[in-house]
């Protein structure tokens, strides 16, 4: 299996190296050359890649910033994440997105939907 991890410089990502199973073979493009914000770039690096799986541990993660700054928030938390789950289905690649608990606290007794409300 071959694991394309998405933020793969920071905490998570790297923690997701550490700890791959064996047999998984991680792809871990450094930031610099991996911009999840252009589609172009996305796809390019997924179609060399052509990962089993893309995991996604990229964030916009200031919370304070985000706030101030919505718009750079959203081009990372949001329309990256759509970039990189399009760039999947293309792969034909399953595609994980991880959340904080900032965000999804875990408290609710309903599946989450896209735009923020519970399913019921």
């Amino acid at each position: 299996m071959r694991a394309l991890i998405a933020g793969s410089g920071g905490q998570l990502g790297r923690a997701l190296q550490a700890t791959a199973p064996a047999g998984v073979t991680v792809i871990a493009p450094a930031e610099a050359g991996f911009d999840i914000t252009d589609a172009e770039a996305v796809r390019a690096v997924v179609a060399e890649a052509r990962p089993d799986v893309i995991i996604n541990a990229a964030a916009y993660t200031a919370v304070d910033k985000a706030e101030a700054d919505e718009a750079a928030a959203r081009r990372v938390n949001v329309n990256a994440v759509g970039k990189l789950a399009a760039a999947a289905r293309i792969a034909g690649a399953r595609f994980a997105h991880v959340s904080t608990d900032f965000v999804f606290d875990g408290t609710a007794h309903h599946p989450y939907s896209p735009a923020g409300r519970y399913h019921r």
